[in-house]
């Protein structure tokens, strides 16, 4: 694979006005991502392409994957766990919601060293699944969300857990926190995220629980604050920063407390990950930054299930709303009439369900043989789904 410059803009989002209200009253109470939504509420992109999009700041996996450090490598992890919310605070829209067998395959190895694929592997209920294979490193995890309405806020909960195994045999594994986006109906929406998180490495019982801090309004500083542990709960590494901004990490016997982290300007913490500068009139193209202006950028040979071909993505994000929004209707149609004569749903096509050894978790796991079909152009297995 030959690299070339990517994309740097998309078309303008048209300066349409949108009632969120409309929307909201119709699924109040109801569980969002079985409802057909307006592309009004959408960004161009799939949710396929939304979950590789956190792997964005993945140098960070390829530099823990150097480590020799349990502890430091597992602060490392845990720093990098916070980056999948980074570009979230700006993205009050929804992506694309996957059709099933959709695919989205993000070779990057040339200038970025990792790549991934990913695959919509469950219709009812709604799983993606993603693989992502780098330098000395791989991660698979399979996610779902269940987005609700709660009065004046909107709800996000990802049900899933993200894999990761080093070269070295350590195995972690984390989940991720709910999302809340505040004042859909009155005031100025903005998004937090609360919770706490627990990374553990399985391998040799290291843990590490983050903390999101619950945000009093959009300006306040959005916290997270952990402590890496060893099996016998000794304090090894500190681990803070903000998820919109970026995270650092400092040996537990050099910091007060994590918090002092964040607050202190001289800080002599390490530096994980930082948030990409924004782009010039990245207000005007949904919030994207660079690398999600790379997403949904066509490329030849990918698999003819892949989101790039996606007529309604593609229409919408050309601008064309209207006509967007017919041509959404029209492929949930045919998936419906594809699945309705079929007494199970059709198997994934690059994935399966299976225990994960040693950890007991069934988890959607790749099974090979992607990029050895995309090497022939061997598409044969995958449907017509478009």
């Amino acid at each position: 694979m030959t690299f070339e410059m990517k994309r740097q803009d998309i078309p303008a989002r048209p300066d349409m006005p949108f009632d969120l209200w409309t929307v909201v009253k119709q699924f109040a109470s109801k569980e969002i991502t079985r409802i057909s939504i307006p592309v009004n509420f959408c960004e161009p992109i799939s949710f396929l392409q939304r979950l590789t999009e956190d792997f964005e700041y993945a140098y960070a996996l390829e530099k823990a994957a150097t480590m020799t450090d349990s502890g430091e490598q597992m602060a490392h992890v845990a720093a990098f766990s916070a980056s999948v919310y980074a570009s979230t605070s700006e993205r009050m829209a929804k992506p694309f919601n996957p059709l099933l067998n959709e695919t989205f395959d993000f070779d990057r190895t040339d200038d970025l060293g990792w790549r991934a694929i990913a695959e919509q592997v469950s219709h009812h209920p709604p799983r993606s699944a993603l693989y992502v294979e780098g330098k000395g490193w791989k991660c698979w995890e399979d996610y779902g969300i269940v987005m609700k309405y709660r009065g004046n806020y909107m709800q996000i909960k990802p049900e899933g857990v993200s894999h990761l195994l080093f070269e070295s045999g350590n195995h972690y594994t984390w989940n991720k926190v709910i999302t809340r986006i505040n004042n859909v109906i009155i005031g100025t929406m903005w998004i937090d995220q609360n919770g706490t998180d627990e990374i553990i490495n399985h391998k040799n019982g290291y843990k590490c629980t983050l903390t999101y801090a619950v945000s009093n309004a959009k300006e306040s500083k959005k916290k997270v604050t952990g402590t890496v542990v060893n099996a016998a709960g000794a304090k090894l590494w500190s681990v803070a920063g903000e998820w919109d901004k970026g995270m650092m990490v400092a040996p537990a016997s050099e910091v007060k407390d994590p918090d002092s982290m964040i607050e202190d300007e001289n800080t002599t913490a390490t530096l994980v990950w930082e948030k990409s500068p924004p782009r010039r009139n990245s207000h005007l193209q949904y919030n994207f930054g660079q690398f999600a202006i790379e997403l949904n950028e066509p490329e030849a040979g990918v698999a003819p299930t892949d989101s790039r071909f996606r007529p309604d993505v593609r229409i919408f994000e050309n601008g064309n709303w209207q006509e967007a929004n017919t041509a959404k209707v029209t492929l949930e149609e045919k998936q419906r009439a594809r699945l309705r004569d079929k007494e199970n749903e059709p198997d994934p096509l690059w994935f399966k369900r299976e225990k994960i050894e040693n950890i007991g978790d069934e988890t959607y796991v790749y099974l090979g043989g992607y990029w050895e079909c995309k090497k022939e152009n061997d598409w044969g297995r995958c449907p017509k789904i478009y």
